[in-house]
């Protein structure tokens, strides 16, 4: 079950960026509509689209604001954080999730958003399990 965003945190405002894996239906109906109702405008990634792909997206957003908040919704389980696998096949090398498992694979990809984000940036990996056990906390 998805947590709706308003019962986490409903921040918005410059700087904040969302990332939604919309490949569950779920993701669609509650964290985009509780993040637009709020007035964000968040990223939408559907089933398939890579972390590279991801990235790029941000760097657009990002152009003229540095990201202070950006908090990536998706499935997760211990170690791993999905970007566009939705509930289905979360397999790290299809690099559509963050995981303990490829974090070489798409470490390129990901510090390329290193001049993007502002002194006190933070990410928000906000799928269930994410930070659970031995392979939650190496991620992290």
């Amino acid at each position: 079950m998805a947590i709706v965003l308003s019962q986490i945190e409903n921040v918005m405002g410059e700087g904040i960026y969302d990332v939604v894996d919309v490949t569950d239906p779920d993701f669609l109906t509650s964290e985009v509509a509780s993040i637009k109702e709020a007035g964000g405008d968040p990223i939408l990634m559907k089933q398939g689209e890579n972390i590279k792909l991801m990235v790029s997206r941000l760097m657009e957003k990002s152009f003229k604001q540095p990201i202070k908040m950006l908090r990536l919704h998706g499935h997760g389980m211990p170690g791993l954080q999905s970007v566009s696998a939705g509930q289905g096949i979360l397999k790290p090398e299809l690099s559509t999730v963050i995981s303990t498992n490829d974090f070489k694979a798409i470490q390129n990809d990901l510090s390329r958003l290193k001049g993007y984000f502002s002194m006190a940036g933070e990410v928000f990996l906000m799928g269930c399990y994410v930070a659970d056990g031995e392979k939650g906390k190496k991620l992290l």
